[in-house]
């Protein structure tokens, strides 16, 4: 399989493409390429100074048996969010417990680190 993936940011979600063909039957940067598509959308709501509320929602184009492949997708992302939610519940935890020292970034930080500084410029400027 070839797979893809593209995030979009915007300070109130992140849509994500993602999707895979058979290897080597389309062009991954083709944006009519065949293949399974799954495209998200994540919104992040604050609800209190420690807490967010998080939205999401998927669409398929399954080739067949869509009520079946719909069912997996929810199942599977599900259980991804759960998994998810304890690291980041973990990781907040330290960072209270820890305060202001710096954070370690390795490469896979790159797009996460831009969003977090167009959200501080945000901030920064409404005040």
């Amino acid at each position: 399989m070839d797979r893809w993936q593209e995030i979009e940011f915007h300070v109130s979600h992140l849509r994500i493409w993602t999707g895979a063909v058979d290897a080597g039957t389309d062009a991954l940067d083709d944006p009519d390429r065949g293949g399974f598509h799954m495209r998200g959308f994540h919104g992040v709501t604050p609800e209190t100074e420690t807490t967010s509320h998080y939205f999401w929602t998927i669409a398929t184009n399954p080739e067949s048996d869509p009520e079946a492949i719909k069912a997996k997708v929810v199942e599977q992302t599900v259980m991804t969010f759960d998994e998810d939610k304890v690291i980041i519940e973990a990781q907040y935890q330290n960072m209270c417990r820890f305060g202001t020292r710096p954070m370690i970034d390795i490469h896979v930080d790159v797009g996460a680190n831009r969003a977090r500084r167009i959200i501080e410029e945000l901030r920064q400027s409404s005040f």
